[in-house]
């Protein structure tokens, strides 16, 4: 009798490590095109993109506590300065940017040129490093977005390709920082330009999914974006 006890709880032992294994395995891949991707972090808020903007929206949520991971494609920061090889700022629109990023960009001014201010771009990438660093932010350069995982019509996880080949990173929210809304139309949704990109200006989106609010995100003074869940950059 107890070696049939004995034998029932070993089978009992086998089958729940079996199943936390199973469970653990889950956990650490996503499916994606019929492919098993692996998990690199999970987090509150996952930010696609590494303008300005992302930087200090994913500070940002990493202030108030939340787990937050910025993704970026490239291998330094801002896009918009770095990437675009625009290492300069006009200054009405400096004056005109938000307090944060205002006060940021013209502690890293090397000299004035104009009705420009060239940065020390240096100090701006070093500047974005260490503000997302001490904020408790996750930083991953190359990582460029190339899919997405869905269950319910919601973003459970962003598939990344880099050197290593494909990777994940999840999350209960992510936020669209590309300049082309990348994330977004990988999850099948459609864009429009605002009003303004039709007069020469670049207009360039920022998409929060898979948050409910009370009120939504809007962009004082632009009205296509007085509504709905939309942050622009």
């Amino acid at each position: 009798m107890k070696k049939l006890i004995f034998a029932v709880c070993a089978l009992v032992a086998i089958a729940a490590i079996s199943a936390n294994a199973a469970v653990s395995d889950a956990s650490r891949y996503v499916a994606f095109e019929g492919k098993q991707i692996p998990v690199i972090r999970r987090a509150d808020v996952l930010v696609v993109g590494s303008t300005l903007d992302a930087c200090f929206l994913a500070s940002t949520f990493a202030k108030e506590g939340k787990s937050a991971v910025l993704a970026s494609a490239g291998t330094s920061l801002p896009h918009e300065l770095i990437m675009c090889q625009r290492p300069w700022v006009n200054r009405a629109n400096l004056e005109s940017s938000d307090a944060g990023i205002n006060a940021f960009l013209a502690s890293c001014v090397d000299k004035e040129a104009g009705e420009d201010s060239l940065l020390d771009m240096i100090k701006v990438t070093e500047g974005l490093e260490n503000l997302l660093l001490d904020s408790g932010a996750s930083l991953h350069y190359d990582l460029f977005p190339c899919g997405v995982a869905q269950a319910d019509n919601r973003i459970t996880a962003v598939v990344f390709a880099c050197k290593g080949g494909l990777v994940a990173v999840q999350a209960n929210r992510v936020i669209d920082c590309t300049p082309n809304a990348l994330v977004v139309t990988l999850a099948g949704g459609e864009t429009e330009p605002r009003a303004s990109a039709k007069k020469g200006l670049l207009a360039r989106y920022s998409y929060l999914c898979n948050e409910e609010r009370s009120a939504p995100i809007a962009v004082k003074g632009v009205p296509e974006l007085e509504s709905g869940q939309i942050v622009m950059h």
